[in-house]
C-alpha cells in the first residue's frame, strides 16, 4: 500500500486534480486500487437529514459523493466519525479478510475467528491512524510544525522548566 497523496492524473478533469488517499496493491478488486478515505459526521451541516434518521447514510452520501467524482473505479473508504462504515468500505474489507486468512497459513489456528479478529486489527489501526492526522493537522494549524514529536518535546521542556523551581525548594 502506497500512502497519500498519490496522484492519478488520467482521473483528472478539467477543473480538478486528482488526489487520492491510497494507491492499494492487491486484494480485492484488482491488482491496484485507487482508495479515497472520507469522514463524515451524521449530524453535521453537511449531511442530509437522512444521515440522522438512518445509520450509515452519512456513509452512504460519501460514498455517492466520491462515485460522482471518480466513477465506480475508485474505492470510497467512507468511516462516519462515530466508527460505521459504507457499504461499499465494508465489502472490501471483509473481502480483504477473507483473501488473507485463506492465504496465511499463520491464521489457519483462528478458524472462523481469523476474520473478525484481522478486521478488528486493521479498523484499530485505521483508527489510531486518523487520530494521529487529526491530532497532526491541529498540531500544524497552532505553529508545531513539526507535528506531535515535537509538540511533545516542546511542551515538556516547558514543564521541565517550571517544575524544576519546585523540585529545588
Amino acid at each position: 500500500m502506497r500512502e497519500h497523496p498519490v496522484r492519478v492524473p488520467e482521473w483528472d478533469t478539467p477543473r480538478r486534480r486528482a488526489v487520492l488517499d491510497l494507491c492499494v496493491e492487491g486484494g480485492p478488486g484488482g491488482p491496484r486500487r485507487y482508495a479515497d478515505v472520507v469522514v463524515p459526521h451524521p449530524v453535521g451541516d453537511t449531511n442530509t437529514p437522512a444521515a440522522e434518521q438512518r445509520d450509515g447514510a452519512a456513509a452512504r452520501a460519501a460514498e455517492g459523493t466520491k462515485y460522482s467524482r471518480y466513477g465506480r473505479r475508485v474505492l470510497p473508504l467512507a468511516v462516519e466519525s462515530y466508527g460505521r462504515w459504507g457499504p461499499a468500505a465494508l465489502t472490501w474489507w471483509r473481502e480483504l479478510a477473507k483473501q488473507v486468512a485463506l492465504a496465511d497459513p499463520a491464521l489457519s489456528h483462528k478458524g472462523r475467528w481469523a476474520i473478525p479478529a484481522l478486521l478488528h486489527r486493521w479498523w484499530a489501526d485505521v483508527g489510531a491512524a486518523l487520530q494521529t492526522a487529526n491530532a497532526e493537522a491541529i498540531l500544524a494549524s497552532l505553529g508545531f510544525e513539526g507535528g506531535a514529536g515535537a509538540a511533545l518535546a516542546e511542551t515538556d521542556a516547558a514543564a521541565f522548566e517550571l517544575l524544576l523551581p519546585l523540585a529545588s525548594a
